[in-house]
């Protein structure tokens, strides 16, 4: 999934199974880069620089924000628990993602 504007950051976490991407870039040149890989730690997920846990019901992130490819891993993590427990609350997780639509 890229990033062009018609589809957000909401979008893809409510995105229902069939409709996981198996990569998301800021543009088309982002999916020919090296893919974001998401690892499972306990209850936490890992990506790249980004950490995204839970707590509460309530999905939290630990790490850099301050670029749009930090906000993608940010993001990418926050996807693998939501969409593994759609009834997480992400909303906070992703109101810190202001780069991304």
């Amino acid at each position: 999934m890229v990033f062009t504007g018609a589809h957000g950051k909401t979008d893809l976490v409510n995105a229902i199974p069939q409709q996981h991407p198996t990569a998301i870039g800021w543009n088309l040149r982002g999916l020919l880069a090296p893919r974001r890989e998401a690892s499972w730690h306990d209850d936490e997920v890992l990506c790249r620089g980004a950490r995204a846990y839970v707590y509460g019901g309530v999905v939290r992130l630990d790490g850099p924000l301050i670029t749009v490819d930090e906000q993608l891993d940010a993001l990418w993590a926050i996807v693998q628990l939501t969409w593994r427990d759609g009834s997480l609350d992400a909303a906070d997780a992703l109101d810190a993602l202001d780069q991304l639509p």
